[in-house]
C-alpha cells in the first residue's frame, strides 16, 4: 500500500493505542479466525499494522500493550516486517496469557 498522505492521520481515524518502552502510538489491529484440523480449532492469527519510524526498537520477543475494545490486552512479537515502499510495517503477534493464582479448597 503506497501512502502519499499524512500516515498520522490515517492512523488516527483508525487504530488502536499501542504501548512500547513507556511511548504510545497508533496501531491497526488485525484478528482473523482461522478454521484448523477440519473445523475441530479456531485459531486467531494477530497482524499488527504500524507506522515503521514509529517502531524500529521492536523485536522478536517484545511486549506491546494494545488497547482493544477499551481494554489493555498484552501481545508478544513474532515477527516484524516492512511493507511496500517501508513506510508501514507488519508485526505478527501472540497474545499473552497472565494466569492468576488461585486459591483450590478441598473438602475434608
Amino acid at each position: 500500500m503506497l501512502i502519499q498522505d499524512n500516515l498520522d492521520i490515517y492512523f488516527a481515524d483508525l487504530g488502536q493505542e499501542v504501548t512500547f518502552n513507556g511511548k504510545t502510538y497508533k496501531g491497526i489491529l488485525n484478528m482473523p479466525d482461522e478454521i484448523l484440523a477440519g473445523d475441530l480449532m479456531i485459531s486467531t492469527d494477530y497482524v499488527l499494522t504500524v507506522q515503521t519510524n514509529q517502531f524500529e526498537d521492536v523485536v522478536l520477543g517484545s511486549i506491546l500493550v494494545i488497547n482493544v475494545n477499551g481494554k489493555r490486552e498484552k501481545y508478544e512479537v513474532r515477527s516484524k516486517r516492512m511493507e511496500d515502499d517501508g513506510k508501514l510495517s507488519l508485526i505478527t503477534l501472540s497474545k499473552t496469557w497472565v494466569l492468576k493464582e488461585k486459591q483450590y479448597y478441598h473438602n475434608l
